[in-house]
């Protein structure tokens, strides 16, 4: 690192309110006032399938629309050591990194010092400037391994999120403000930084496996005519629903248009045939939901309007919405503690019917 390099960090750290002990121990940038040779490369840092090995070629990873999968990062064949601080980026637009995980990690008791994933984790990972969405980092230590040592450093949850491709890629920083340099991987023991190369990886989206399912229905309710088209792909081994839905919302008597949107829909369901999902219409003098029952062992899907059954507006429909239902149970249109929101078939009451569906569509998503 060159004096002036070695300054801006300084300024850097000095003009910073995160303490200096949280931020990460960066590695992997010789010092040109350190000795002049490098020792050839012993290990090799890589993206697996496997916690164990790495390929022998880049990996390529693949897993359908609204799947997830694993990625292990693996050192091979490295010099002991106690420590690392890897950063990778990966294709955000398609994935999306959820987790990290030290479970299993060839490392002996190691302990996370700094994360940041998609810009959140420690308190510091706000200050290490470009590390936002598409970029995961983990600084952990531990007690020191024996060489040559092979195995796990830690593993990365994803979850799809669009079709399409791109690139796994290593690299290493200097300071907050840069630069980073490309295909660069931190290994240490104690301040001695080890030489390991890298192998990156790719990610393509699979073809999605699952049956489609046609939707093409018109319902009215409370005066307002809904219909509702578009296609739901159903992956049983997945366990996901994906796909698009276009509803137009018009009043009943003059035709007038009143709501109209494209809705995606992707979700992941249990090991129960049938469930729901919520479609979110935001009309007055009430918002309605268009709910969705899905019976995957036959392949079909059909919607109801109700009153929008989410009424806590958690995104979901919870325990919450139980609660307000239950709370105005017995209540009609004319009492003081009548909740119009809580009669969600709309008949002046708040009566089984409301019960029944608020609890129907318990833990179902709610799409705006």
């Amino acid at each position: 690192m060159r004096r002036s390099s070695l300054l801006l960090v300084i300024i850097l750290a000095i003009a910073s309110t995160v303490p200096l002990y949280n931020l990460p121990k960066v590695y992997g940038v010789q010092s040109s006032l350190a000795a002049t040779t490098t020792p050839p490369p012993q290990g090799l840092v890589c993206f697996s399938m496997k916690a164990s090995s790495c390929p022998p070629s880049p990996v390529q990873f693949s897993a359908p629309l609204g799947g997830t999968f694993t990625a292990y990062v693996v050192i091979q064949g490295s010099e002991a050591f106690n420590g690392f601080n890897i950063w990778f980026q990966y294709p955000y637009g398609v994935l999306n990194a959820t987790s990290v995980s030290l479970q299993g990690s060839v490392l002996p008791r190691a302990s996370v010092q700094f994360e940041c994933v998609n810009g959140k984790g420690s308190p510091s990972c706000g200050y290490w400037l470009g590390n936002g969405p598409g970029i995961v980092a983990l600084y952990a230590t531990g007690n020191l391994t024996t060489a040559s040592t092979t195995g796990l450093l830690f593993s990365v949850s994803f979850k799809v999120t669009a079709s399409g491709s791109g690139g796994l890629g290593f690299f290493c920083v200097t300071s907050p403000s840069g630069p980073w340099l490309e295909n660069c991987a931190s290994v240490f023991n104690g301040s001695t930084n080890l030489n390991v190369n890298v192998q990156g990886g790719s990610f393509a989206t699979a073809p999605n496996s699952g049956n489609t399912i046609p939707v093409r229905q018109m319902i009215s309710f409370d005066h307002l005519t809904a219909t509702i088209t578009g296609n739901l792909t159903l992956d049983t081994t997945a366990k996901t629903l994906t796909g698009t839905i276009s509803l137009v919302v018009v009043n009943s008597t003059s035709g007038q248009p009143i709501f109209s949107k494209t809705f995606s829909v992707l979700m992941s369901f249990g090991s129960n045939p049938s469930f729901k999902f919520v479609l979110f219409i935001p009309v007055v003098p009430f918002a309605l939901g268009a709910v969705c029952t899905v019976n995957s062992s036959v392949d079909q899907a059909s919607f109801f309007l109700a009153r929008n059954p989410d009424m806590g507006n958690a995104g979901m429909v919870n325990i919450v919405d139980v609660g307000v239902v239950f709370r105005d149970y017995g209540t009609v249109l004319g009492a003081p503690d009548y909740d119009p929101a809580a009669d969600l078939d709309a008949n002046g009451a708040v009566s089984i019917v409301d019960a029944g569906i608020v609890a129907g569509a318990f833990g179902a998503p709610v799409f705006s």
